[in-house]
């Protein structure tokens, strides 16, 4: 499917720079775990692991850098305030 850590991680190597990625994972389980596969939600825990592994590759060489969702928010509420008020005053 889709959800090859892999492929998301060169999904992610692939975007330009200044992109930003949210990654919202539901439900980690042991690969043995007999809901494992059942929910379109939960993932396993070697796809996790492997995904990881990939991302933390691309922060350790510099290309990637994580930022806590909140952090992220905050950024882009600041500049769309900043922007707001821009208009206001044309």
């Amino acid at each position: 499917g889709n959800d090859r850590p892999e492929m998301i991680v060169d999904f992610v190597r692939s975007l330009p720079d200044q992109s930003v990625v949210v990654f919202m994972l539901h439900s980690i389980l042991p690969n043995a775990d007999p809901l494992c596969g059942k929910d379109p939600w939960s993932w396993e825990e070697s796809k996790f692991e492997t995904l990881c592994a990939g991302i933390y590759d691309m922060i350790r060489s510099g290309t990637a850098v994580s930022i806590p969702l909140m952090d992220i928010m905050r950024i882009a509420s600041t500049r769309v305030v900043g922007k707001c008020n821009e208009l206001k005053t044309k």
